[in-house]
């Protein structure tokens, strides 16, 4: 299930996936999306290269705006860029 209140990921270039969490796909209303003929319970997998891109944003090429904005969605309170990445690196 979704969780905004996690770090999660945008993704463009997939017809039906919007956005990704903890390795998994979910549509544009932040719905699970599975492969067709998936039982209900099994989970997409995520091709590795896509997996590594996503999971390893670069904080460093970020504007300190957005590190900010990342660090406080996730909870986190915000001090300066390089705490910031610090603190969003160790989630």
């Amino acid at each position: 299930m979704f969780d905004p209140n996690k770090p999660y990921g945008e993704v463009s270039g997939m017809a039906r996936v919007r956005y990704i969490q903890d390795g998994k796909f979910y549509g544009p209303g932040k719905n699970f999306i599975r492969n067709e003929g998936d039982p209900e319970e099994l989970e997409t997998p995520i091709p590795e290269p896509i997996l590594t891109a996503i999971a390893k944003p670069d904080y460093e090429g970020m504007l300190w705006q957005a590190v900010k904005k990342l660090v406080v969605e996730a909870g986190g309170e915000w001090t300066n860029k390089k705490e910031g990445i610090a603190y969003l690196e160790g989630l």
